[in-house]
């Protein structure tokens, strides 16, 4: 990954990695038809985070990830139902163009 954040134009924050830890995406798709080929979402899909570690070049701010790292985590969780939403409509598009 290739970031870089600045902060008050002089101060470069430069994410060096990421680490996700026990990243699963869990969706079952059931087919609909006799054809084999359309199909549907059986339940919404879900999106877990086990945990993840952020990485700068600075020693200083990778401190300071870790200090707030469970406020940075309790926002990341919440974002995550969002992501599902958005794999349910790509699973759901996609099966539309099948058909």
């Amino acid at each position: 990954m290739d970031a870089e954040i600045k902060a008050l134009k002089f101060l470069p924050i430069d994410i060096s990695g990421i680490n996700l830890k026990n990243l699963t995406i869990d969706f079952q798709l059931e087919s609909d038809s006799g054809d084999g080929v359309h199909f549907q979402l059986v339940d919404t899909s879900k999106v877990t985070l086990g945990d993840f570690d952020l990485h700068f070049t600075n020693s200083v701010l990778n401190k300071a990830a870790q200090f707030a790292h469970s406020v940075v985590s309790w926002f990341v969780n919440k974002q995550l139902p969002q992501i599902s939403s958005v794999i349910d409509s790509e699973i759901n598009q996609l099966n539309n163009m099948i058909q």
